[in-house]
C-alpha cells in the first residue's frame, strides 16, 4: 500500500503540476496585465491632474501703468518695432492669428488673433502679458516669448501696442493652446513651461542704453534678440541649426554683416534658411544704428575689433 502510494505520488504530482500550470498561467497573466493597465490609468490620471494644476496656476504680478503714444511719428515706429520683434512670425501677417502646430498626441498651438484680443485688454494688462506672460485672468500664456520682452523699454512697448490697436479687426483661426496626452506629460516633466515661469523677475530690467554707447547698444540687442535662436551665450543652438555668432568676429566685414542682416545671405552668397527668413521678416526693420551697435558688440566679444558697418551696399539698401 505504501509502495503503491509512493509510486503513484510522482505521477499524480507531475500531472497535477502540469494541469495546474496550464490553468494558472492564463490567470497570472491576466492579473499582471490588469495590474499594468491599472498603473497606466493611474499614471494618466496623475498626469492629467498635475498638468491641469499647472495650466490653472495663477501668478501675482502687479499691473504697471503704461501710456502708449498717440503721435504719428511714434505710431510709425511702432509699426517698425512690431516687425523688428517678430510679432507677425507667430501671429500672422495681419496679426489675426496663426496655427503654429497641431499633432494628435502632443496638442494644438495657435497664436491668438491680436486684432480681437487687444480691445479686451487695458494697456497695463498688455504690459503684464508681453513682459511677464500673464493673461488677464492671472493665468500664464504658453509659447509667448515673454522672457525676451521683459527688458523692452516702455516707449518701444507703448509704440507697439498703440500701432496694433490701429489695425482693423480681422478673422483668424481660433487661438490658444490645447494639450494632448504627450503634451501634458511634457508639461508635468518641465520640458514645456508656462511663459510666466520663464521670466526671471528677480533681475532688474536692463535700462535701454544711450545711442552714443555703441557697445552697450549692441549688447542690448544681442542679448534681447539674438539669444532667441543662437542661445544664451550666442555660441549657437543645434536644435534650430543656429551657428555660433563667433563667426561675425572672424569672417564678416562691416558691409558684409550689414548685407547679412538685411537679406539673410552669408559672406559666401548662400541663403541661410532660418536666418534668411528672420532677416526678411524681422532684422530688416533694424535701424543702421542698431546694426552698427550689434556688429561692434559681436566683434568686441568674439575677438575682432569693434568697428562700425560701412554704408549699406546697393543690394542691401534695395531690400530695406
Amino acid at each position: 500500500m505504501l509502495a503503491s502510494r509512493t509510486l503513484a505520488s510522482p505521477r499524480t504530482a507531475a500531472y497535477s503540476d502540469k494541469e495546474g500550470g496550464h490553468e494558472a498561467r492564463p490567470e497570472w497573466l491576466g492579473i499582471g496585465l490588469g495590474g499594468l493597465l491599472a498603473l497606466a490609468v493611474l499614471a494618466l490620471v496623475f498626469v492629467y491632474i498635475a498638468s491641469s494644476r499647472i495650466i490653472a496656476r495663477t501668478y501675482d504680478v502687479p499691473l504697471v501703468a503704461l501710456e502708449p503714444p498717440t503721435d504719428s511719428v511714434l505710431l510709425a515706429d511702432g509699426q517698425r518695432l512690431t516687425g523688428r520683434w517678430g510679432c507677425a512670425g507667430c501671429h500672422g501677417d495681419r496679426l489675426a492669428g496663426e496655427l503654429m502646430f497641431e499633432q494628435l498626441f502632443l496638442g494644438r498651438i495657435a497664436a491668438p488673433n491680436l486684432t480681437r484680443i487687444l480691445p479686451l485688454y487695458s494697456d497695463a494688462e498688455l504690459e503684464r502679458l508681453v513682459r511677464h506672460g500673464v493673461k488677464r485672468d492671472g493665468k500664464s500664456a504658453f509659447v509667448m516669448p515673454a522672457k525676451f520682452f521683459y527688458h523692452l523699454p516702455d516707449d518701444q512697448l507703448g509704440s507697439i501696442i498703440a500701432f496694433i490697436r490701429t489695425i482693423p479687426a480681422a478673422e483668424g483661426p481660433e487661438g490658444g493652446v490645447k494639450f494632448g496626452p504627450l503634451g501634458r506629460l511634457l508639461l508635468v516633466l518641465g520640458e514645456f513651461r508656462p511663459a510666466a515661469e520663464e521670466v526671471d523677475r528677480s533681475v532688474p530690467r536692463v535700462p535701454y542704453p544711450e545711442p552714443t554707447d555703441l557697445l552697450g547698444f549692441g549688447e542690448y540687442w544681442a542679448m534681447r534678440a539674438c539669444t532667441f535662436c543662437h542661445g544664451e551665450d550666442l555660441r549657437g543652438d543645434e536644435e534650430v541649426s543656429a551657428p555660433s555668432l563667433e563667426v561675425v568676429g572672424t569672417a564678416y566685414s562691416p558691409t558684409q554683416f550689414e548685407f547679412l542682416m538685411r537679406t539673410g545671405i552669408d559672406v559666401g552668397g548662400r541663403k541661410l534658411g532660418l536666418m534668411s527668413e528672420v532677416a526678411r521678416d524681422n532684422l530688416r526693420h533694424m535701424t543702421p544704428q542698431e546694426v552698427a551697435g550689434l556688429y561692434a558688440y559681436l566683434r568686441s566679444r568674439f575677438g575682432g575689433d569693434s568697428g562700425t558697418p560701412e554704408p549699406a551696399t546697393a543690394d542691401s539698401a534695395a531690400v530695406q
